[in-house]
């Protein structure tokens, strides 16, 4: 799998995902990227970040608020193992 078929799933409507989180415990999360499904709020709708291509940031439906993860943390996407996670 690769980070654009993550994302293309993300955009498509909910996905089970799981990391690993930068302290080491592992988290998982029913995630997605569709925009029907994500609450913004004004500050968040005026947000410049800066893009950084190594994290993926998502928005957790269970908990209504966004979260990321690093691309090689990741080691399940609806049930999907990756071990290794997503390099490229």
């Amino acid at each position: 799998m690769t980070k654009d078929g993550v994302k293309t799933k993300l955009q498509e409507g909910n996905v089970l995902i799981e990391f690993v989180k930068v302290g080491g415990g592992m988290r998982t999360m029913t995630a997605t990227l569709n925009s029907s499904q994500i609450v913004y709020s004004q500050s968040e709708s005026t947000n410049n970040r800066k893009t950084n291509n190594d994290i993926c940031s998502v928005w957790d439906v269970r908990e209504n608020a966004w979260k990321s993860f690093r691309w090689t943390n990741l080691r399940f996407v609806d049930e999907m193992s990756l071990p290794d996670g997503i390099s490229e």
